[in-house]
């Protein structure tokens, strides 16, 4: 979990779907509170019974947009939510000042995306590498 920054207490996992990163990263670090944001009902009713069956009290199920959402967080999880200049987008309304987002990567990374994110001047680096040649790395980006 050295991705995890060890300052962060509050976690939002962007479209967490069936619940990938954010249920393992609750069960590994039950000190952070963490929300699942997933804007379809049923998989939001899934991931509420996944937090139950274990027992996952840092965990809450939020059903709604992230660009809805009135939720101030020190770390954002994402995977497969959007392009990564888009997952940053949604991301940064969420982070509080010195917050970051933490973005598994696709297999072409950096390529256009990294490219994306330095003209914006968002700062990134490579938390870590893929672990096998068909996926890409770990991104962690914003903070100072």
């Amino acid at each position: 979990m050295s991705c995890v920054p060890a300052r962060a207490e509050t976690v939002a996992d962007i479209g967490s779907g069936a619940g990938l990163p954010g249920i393992p990263i609750a069960v590994c670090r039950p000190d952070l509170k963490i929300f699942l944001v997933e804007p379809s009902s049923r998989r939001a009713g899934f991931l509420e019974l996944v937090a139950e069956k274990l027992g996952l009290h840092n965990v809450r199920v939020v059903v709604d947009r992230a660009e809805r959402l009135e939720l101030t967080v020190d770390l954002c999880l994402a995977r497969a939510v959007a392009s990564p200049g888009r997952t940053w987008r949604l991301a940064e309304g969420l982070l509080a000042p010195e917050g970051r987002l933490l973005l598994w990567a696709g297999s072409k990374w950096p390529g256009a995306a990294a490219s994306e994110l330095n003209r914006r001047a968002v700062p990134w680096k490579i938390c870590a590498p893929p672990g096998f040649s068909w996926e890409g790395p770990l991104v962690i980006m914003g903070g100072t």
